[in-house]
């Protein structure tokens, strides 16, 4: 969904699907209690991994003219739940 914001209409057309992923994650959260010790060291690792890449496309869409305006507090959430889980 990052890399289909181009725009500020895109970035608006965008904000239900990153809010929808980031309930995803609080899905993941909540299920990553459940794991193991081992369990929640993968996930995090996991995620951990793929950071770097989404905070390259989450940096991207904010250097847009206007749409960072738009998209910054829909992706800080995105953002801090990715951290949150990278740590768990």
């Amino acid at each position: 969904m990052l890399p289909t914001i181009t725009d500020v209409a895109s970035a608006q057309a965008a904000i239900p699907k990153l809010r929808e992923a980031t309930a995803q994650l609080n899905e993941v959260s909540d299920l990553a209690g459940k794991l193991s010790p081992e369990g929640k060291s993968a996930l995090a690792k996991l995620i951990a991994t793929a950071k770097p890449t989404i905070n390259q496309m989450c940096d991207n869409v904010l250097a847009m003219p206007g749409v960072g305006d738009v998209a910054k507090p829909t992706i800080d959430e995105l953002r801090r739940k990715i951290e949150t889980l990278s740590r768990s």
